[in-house]
């Protein structure tokens, strides 16, 4: 009986498995579609080669303006939290020297 248990519990696993790479492939076969529709979507659009162009340049600057904003506040945000450990730090170093 214990055997049985065992096997079926084996089977439950590997279907479980074979679901999750399922729709893991689901996911990415999705994602890559999107990504091929809109990259042809924007070569293909009715627009001049010059505008498309442009509206490819306007975008790479926006992302690299929010990718710059997102770093100095990540930065601003690491130096905050250096700053309060260094006080927790140095508040427990002083309570062990009195102690």
């Amino acid at each position: 009986m214990f055997i049985k248990l065992m096997i079926q519990e084996m089977k439950e696993k590997k279907e479980a498995k074979r679901r999750k790479e399922a729709v893991k492939n689901v996911t990415k076969g999705l994602t890559m579609g999107g990504t091929i529709g809109a990259i042809a979507g924007i070569l293909f659009a009715p627009k001049p080669g010059k505008e498309t162009r442009e509206d490819i340049v306007v975008k790479a600057k926006d992302t690299k303006d929010i990718a710059r904003i997102k770093a100095n506040e990540t930065k601003e945000n690491f130096k905050s939290k250096v700053y309060e450990t260094k006080k927790i730090v140095k508040a427990t170093a002083d309570g062990i020297k009195k102690k």
